[in-house]
């Protein structure tokens, strides 16, 4: 089983080769890994980089969470290491030394030494991933998206091959691959392009109808009007140079002569067509993230940001932003809250 990445701990006990094992089984996918990660700048370690990520995916649903399950817990951080390293940095700063320079410079040492086995081995394993491979990114977003299904799965209790305890890592792996995948997406790297009818491809096309999650699209024709004209319907989206041809969160603006009262008004074409005056209204609409393992990584606010300023540069004339997006569950509170007024008001029509 998969023990560590690091010099300190083996990664994997025994004496098994990667040809003794059958291709495509969770101990081949655990043995290059082992390779993957002894040198990760050679050659043959960038090779079983993209075998890790081929097999990962090549796994059924059932084996991925069986991996997961192992990844989480062996490749956590050892917490006798971790006392361990405690005790030893304790020691250096309460040590009697000549030199106050010497101490210094030993604590530091024991200090970088406590960071480096608390840190989870699993992160050696994403870094190497993500260098080696070229889609070592989409790599990592899918196989967060297999672990939050399989957190919630556990959670529900409908998967009760994994204990607390088991719950408890993979939660924390979770955490980890959050914070990770969040430093890669930084918003400095992200490119903002503009999905138009004209100018883009169709298959990238076809990506944005199936991942819109607002307002479903129901057919080319409906996705035309979403992106027709370019005088009053505008499509932009955040790319990652990991993941080129994958958008990872999309957003539609209206361009309107006035502040719209209803999804109704910027949907309906017979009334988009109509509007003569001047367009100095920016209407957000529809913004839709595609990718599930970039859950609780913020986006949203950072690409509408972004379009604000791409408006204001292409069209001066827009002095008005604003957003118009559906609040799930709100019809029915506002229903519950109206049956409790009426109600109470019915209460004291009585008492009167």
């Amino acid at each position: 089983i998969l023990l560590c990445l690091s010099k300190r701990r083996p990664l994997w006990r025994g004496s098994v080769s990667y040809s003794t094992v059958p291709p495509h089984t969770i101990e081949s996918l655990l043995l290059k890994t082992k390779e993957a990660l002894k040198t990760p700048e050679q050659p043959q370690a960038k090779h079983a980089s993209k075998i890790v990520c081929d097999l990962f995916g090549s796994l059924n649903s059932h084996d991925k969470s069986k991996f997961l399950k192992m990844f989480a817990t062996e490749l956590n951080v050892n917490v006798q290491e971790v006392d361990e390293a405690a005790k030893r940095f304790q020691q250096v700063l309460h040590t009697p030394s000549s030199s106050s320079l010497n101490v210094q410079q030993m604590a530091l040492q024991a200090a970088h030494n406590l960071r480096a086995v608390s840190t989870p081995a699993y992160h050696q394993f994403f870094s190497a991933i993500q260098t080696n491979h070229v889609d070592g990114g989409k790599f990592t977003l899918d196989m967060r998206s297999h672990l939050l299904e399989v957190i919630k799965e556990a959670k529900a209790g409908r998967d009760t091959s994994i204990n607390s305890g088991e719950l408890w890592r993979l939660q924390m792996l979770d955490n980890d691959l959050r914070d990770i995948l969040a430093s890669w997406m930084s918003i400095g790297s992200m490119e903002l392009r503009s999905i138009s009818w004209e100018h883009t491809g169709g298959e990238m096309l076809e990506k944005i109808q199936k991942y819109e999650k607002v307002h479903a699209i129901k057919s080319w024709l409906q996705l035309k009007q979403r992106l027709t004209p370019k005088e009053r319907r505008r499509c932009y989206a955040f790319f990652h140079p990991s993941i080129p041809e994958e958008p990872l969160i999309f957003i539609y603006v209206a361009l309107c002569d006035h502040m719209p009262t209803g999804i109704d008004e910027i949907l309906h074409e017979e009334y988009e067509s109509n509007q003569q005056n001047e367009r100095n209204v920016a209407v957000f609409y529809s913004i839709s993230s595609t990718q599930t393992g970039l859950q609780g990584v913020e986006l949203g606010s950072f690409l509408i940001k972004h379009v604000v300023e791409r408006l204001r540069s292409e069209l001066p004339n827009i002095n008005c932003f604003t957003t118009l997006s559906p609040i799930p569950g709100f019809m029915s509170w506002f229903k519950l809250q109206l049956s409790h007024h009426h109600h109470h008001y019915q209460q004291q029509q009585q008492q009167q």
